[in-house]
């Protein structure tokens, strides 16, 4: 079987036991240990949620998914790996592992639906600097305007909001410092995306939804607000809604800011002022989005090609 392409599908990462918080973290921060506290915190978070495991299981079964269609698309041409910013495996090591297997080329697909400076195009960086030219390569732009994924979104939201009468639907995801954000297109992507979802859903401009941020650092620099549970804090006070939807379409898989975050922090403030809380489930490995991703794989492997 001769394998043509190479697909390298790209995440944030997470420590493989809680043994490796400490070194995980460490990563993070460039190398400056954090402090025993912080440690203390995130392992206390990731066994609020059971485990370590959840982001390093779903990357791993979406780029499964992925290879599933792929060899139905074009049977025997697809090579899969996946390659972590922050731990194993690397990024680098990923397209080291391509590039021996023979590949013509390496498209490369990071799992967050948004692009911006500081996260989609950190990956493409560090990818391309490590193909150094070697073979041809890509990466997929952002793909949170793709019809599979606002329908997928919209479906969840009405199904919620049949469940949760009279909620305002927050769209939620990851904030940034502002920094990083001057004259980058994730906040207007986020909107755009958001906007997209709620007309297909049909939700009431400025009177049905809202765009929050949430997960954002805890030290350093100002970073993107309000916070979800800020907003959650606010329409307890200013308004007649008995409930709230959270919808985090910036994330593609179910893992620490999604289970923690929302799950329970935002829940945990809801329900202490009163309100319902539903969250909606994120893309995962569903069929029509995997579909709809593999194919714009293909798309950036041939762009001329009309599929």
């Amino acid at each position: 079987m001769t394998i043509l392409n190479g697909l390298l599908v790209m995440a944030y990462g997470s420590p493989e036991s809680m043994d490796e918080i400490g070194a995980f973290y460490t990563h993070i921060r460039g190398g400056n240990p954090p402090a025993p506290h912080e440690i203390a915190d995130l392992r206390r978070r990731y066994e609020a949620v059971g485990g370590v495991d959840h982001l390093r299981r779903e990357t791993f079964g979406q780029a499964e998914a992925l290879a599933t269609v792929l060899d139905e698309e074009q049977p025997g041409k697809w090579l899969v790996r996946v390659g972590m910013r922050h731990s194993t495996p690397f990024i680098e090591d990923a397209v080291e592992d391509l590039v021996d297997s023979g590949v013509a080329r390496i498209v490369g697909l990071v799992l967050a639906p948004h692009w911006s400076r500081a996260s989609v195009g950190e990956y493409e960086r560090r990818m391309l600097r490590a193909v150094a030219g070697r073979i041809r390569a890509a990466v997929v732009p952002s793909w949170y305007s793709l019809d599979a994924v606002v329908s997928f979104h919209a479906e969840q939201v009405r199904r919620a909001r049949m469940k949760v009468e009279a909620a305002v639907v927050l769209f939620s995801a990851h904030s940034l410092p502002l920094q990083l954000l001057m004259g980058d297109p994730y906040p207007q992507q986020l909107f755009d995306g958001a906007k997209r979802i709620a007309e297909r859903a049909g939700l009431r401009m400025w009177q049905d939804w809202a765009c929050v941020w949430q997960s954002a650092g805890r030290r350093g620099a100002d970073w993107a607000a309000p916070d979800v549970s800020e907003v959650i804090r606010m329409l307890a006070t200013t308004s007649r809604r008995r409930g709230v939807i959270v919808c985090p379409h910036g994330f593609a898989s179910e893992h620490l800011e999604v289970l923690y975050d929302l799950d329970i922090e935002a829940r945990t403030v809801a329900e202490g002022l009163g309100l319902e809380f539903w969250r909606t489930p994120t893309v995962g490995r569903d069929p029509s989005v995997t579909r709809a991703l593999a194919r714009a794989v293909l798309r950036e492997a041939d762009p001329a090609s009309s599929r």
